[in-house]
């Protein structure tokens, strides 16, 4: 068999989880941190970009510097550098940050990357 082309995997077809999902707001599906790219219900496909940049929102308290590695709080649906102290359900080294991120800053520049990532 040989190795078809598919897409250029920057998105995937996913089917929303419980509580649905809202454009540009991420969850986690799997290892994966999704971006939708459009409103869904639970039950319903949609499409979410699952790598490039993205401007996510940090924990102002986090001085993020240019890349550092990046956990996913899923309690807080944040960004944060990687602490090796998160809770059950987080997202372990999703992606890293190309931008600094001094204290104060309430976004991060982040790139996800694909296949890296651990649900704690």
């Amino acid at each position: 068999m040989t190795a078809q082309f598919q897409n250029d995997g920057l998105t995937g077809l996913f089917v929303a989880p419980s509580g649905g999902v809202v454009v540009g707001v991420p969850v986690v599906i799997g290892n994966l941190l999704v971006i939708p790219a459009a409103t869904a219900a639970v039950g319903v496909d949609f499409v979410g970009y699952i790598s490039g940049v993205f401007e996510l929102d940090c924990d102002s308290a986090d001085v993020i510097v240019a890349g550092d590695g990046l956990d996913w709080d899923t309690s807080t649906g944040t960004a944060q550098p990687i602490s090796f102290t998160t809770a059950t359900g987080d997202l372990i080294a999703f992606g890293v940050a190309v931008d600094a991120s001094p204290s104060g800053a309430v976004v991060v520049l982040a790139k996800i990357n694909v296949g890296v990532a651990l649900v704690a």
